[in-house]
């Protein structure tokens, strides 16, 4: 089962990328797959420097950028129906 990558496991990460670890090496050492690492150095990294703060601070705003909206006891409704919803909003992919 899939689960985010962790405030310590980020701090890990810049430690270990700051003294020159491969991304195969951080995984191994996280217990966590090589791709996971590598995305997450991608997707959060500014420039070639990584820092946990601020990489905690992008994967919440994605996160909060999908969030639900809605008012609690109020049904939303979307103008789109479940197959026309614009995957691209949420950073996802069309099944293959």
């Amino acid at each position: 089962m899939p689960r985010q990558v962790t405030l310590s496991e980020r701090e890990q990460i810049a430690q270990f990328w700051n003294q020159g670890l491969s991304r195969a090496e951080i995984a191994r050492r996280l217990g966590r797959h090589p791709t996971t690492i590598g995305r997450e150095l991608t997707r959060n990294s500014e420039g070639s420097t990584y820092w946990a703060s601020s990489a905690q601070q992008k994967a919440a705003a994605r996160r909060n950028a999908c969030a639900s909206t809605s008012i609690p006891g109020v049904l939303a409704i979307s103008p789109w129906s479940d197959s026309q919803w614009p995957l691209s909003a949420c950073g996802a992919r069309a099944p293959r």
